[in-house]
């Protein structure tokens, strides 16, 4: 059993490292024989800080926008549409090796001024990968506000 786990774990907030280590505690309780994958989101501090906190394989839930350069630069002319394509890719390889992919809390549906193709997109994309291949999807204690706009911003 190969279980990924989607979420702003990491990030020095309390509340979604909070779900992530009770999902954690839960899975390894239930299912001590599965493989646990966490994909996070916010920096690039994040898988390592998740990895070394909570003895789980981590990685950046898509790619990072370059800090500077000419990299940040063609990715500001490009829509930021390569990066955000070879995200998709990525998650269609994962998705593909994972049973069940479980999005615990963090407050992911939630309208905290992100941008469309923040999180949003990363959900979008994951979700549609793991679709495309079978894989079982999970939205646990998520809870989700009203939308009062037609795009999160």
């Amino acid at each position: 059993m190969r279980i990924g786990l989607i979420g702003l774990f990491g990030s020095g907030n309390t509340g979604n490292d909070g779900s992530l280590e009770a999902m954690l505690g839960i899975l390894r309780r239930l299912r001590p024989d599965a493989e646990l994958m966490c994909f996070c989101g916010c920096n690039s501090e994040a898988p390592d800080r998740v990895a070394r906190d909570f003895r789980v394989a981590a990685l950046p839930l898509a790619f990072l926008r370059p800090a500077h350069g000419p990299l940040r630069l063609l990715d500001t002319l490009t829509l930021s549409a390569p990066r955000q394509l070879a995200s998709l890719v990525r998650a269609l390889v994962y998705a593909a090796r994972l049973n069940v992919l479980i999005v615990p809390g963090t407050g992911v549906l939630g309208v905290f001024r992100d941008r469309p193709f923040g999180m949003p997109l990363a959900l979008f994309g994951w979700c549609l990968a793991a679709s495309l291949f079978g894989t079982r999807i999970a939205f646990v204690s998520v809870g989700a506000g009203s939308i009062v706009r037609s795009l999160a911003g």
